[in-house]
């Protein structure tokens, strides 16, 4: 079943974001347990999954549709077995147990018409840290979750850079900060899961402090750079060489490749990483940067740049970044 994007989402945020998402709400304001209640107002419904065969009509006995309850848009085909659950009832204990920890709740909201949903939140004071000659960085814990079958409950940790509105998921890092939680109907549990969570993730920060400190250190110079966006191995390279034209053919693909590249470039020479260039996160923040604020992404009924930051807050959030990924596996960050 296809999800769309965002056409049935609604976002409630501290303040003006760097993505566009046409059902954001600003309050101005660090977000409330009740704001994240009502945010996640709407329940599945389970309904039966029928096709027609032959002109006949069927139900289908191995999977049943989940839908939203507020306006019956499809969230999957799921086993029987499946048991759904609300949003609020994950999110609600894990709001409480951010603000009883010193996390100030910053975002909320469903991502693909409730396919997915998250809730962000600063870390507490003291766990920012501001790297000299380039920017000051935020930690923010993300809790993820799911209606699709694809994704686990999951809590995470992004950074957010001021100088250039990054974004990334801290896993490009080396450092891996997914906990994964059992979904579970006892409200005590649930908040004990995300205590416990919480408190890994302000150990991890340092450890992902530690680890953008050596990169901003770890030399990778512009010549490294560009063959790396060039490298044709496929499981690396980020846009690959430039594609041959044969004699009288059309030169489609290689404009659209000296595009990406054109924006690349703007990237990688933007002054947002003066201080950095020429090392291996300043390399990472160009790739990042391009797939979060270039990368043409296209979507029914959407606008491409409105796509493309939808899909830049489901790779923070989720850690599905495959550019930065490669970039990461290329420069030996990640194994």
């Amino acid at each position: 079943m296809g999800h769309g994007i965002g056409l049935h989402d609604l976002i409630k945020l501290k303040s003006e974001a760097w993505h566009g998402h046409p059902n954001a709400l600003v309050l101005g304001r660090d977000l409330t347990v009740d704001d994240v209640n009502t945010c996640h107002h709407w329940e599945p419904m389970r309904l039966p999954l029928t096709y027609v065969f032959d002109g006949e009509e069927r139900t289908s006995e191995n999977a049943v549709a989940w839908v939203r309850s507020d306006n019956g848009h499809e969230l999957s085909a799921m086993s029987p077995k499946y048991e759904g659950f609300t949003y609020a009832d994950n999110f609600v204990p894990m709001a409480e147990a951010l603000i009883e920890a010193g996390f100030r709740i910053v975002s909320t909201g469903s991502l693909f018409n409730g396919a997915k949903a998250f809730l962000s939140a600063e870390m507490p004071e003291g766990f920012s840290i501001d790297f000299p000659g380039w920017s000051e960085t935020t930690g923010v814990t993300h809790i993820g979750d799911s209606l699709n079958g694809k994704h686990p409950f999951l809590v995470t940790q992004s950074r957010r850079v001021t100088v250039c509105s990054n974004t990334f998921n801290a896993n490009i890092l080396g450092v891996d900060p997914l906990i994964r939680i059992k979904h579970t109907k006892n409200a005590t549990s649930r908040r004990d899961a995300a205590l416990a969570a919480f408190a890994e993730q302000l150990r991890l920060s340092s450890e992902i402090n530690d680890a953008v400190e050596r990169l901003c250190n770890e030399a990778f110079t512009e010549a490294q750079f560009w063959e790396m966006v060039k490298a044709e191995e496929a499981e690396n390279g980020i846009f690959g060489p430039a594609p041959e034209v044969k004699e009288g053919g059309r030169e489609t693909g290689l404009t659209k490749w000296g595009n990406k590249m054109d924006a690349m470039r703007a990237r990688y020479e933007g002054s947002d990483i003066d201080g950095i260039r020429e090392t291996k996160m300043g390399a990472l923040m160009a790739v990042q940067g391009y797939a979060q604020h270039e990368q043409v992404v296209r979507a029914p009924g959407v606008e491409p740049n409105v796509a493309r930051d939808i899909r830049a807050m489901d790779r923070e959030i989720f850690g599905e970044d495959h550019l930065s990924e490669r970039a990461a596996r290329y420069m030996e960050i990640l194994v």
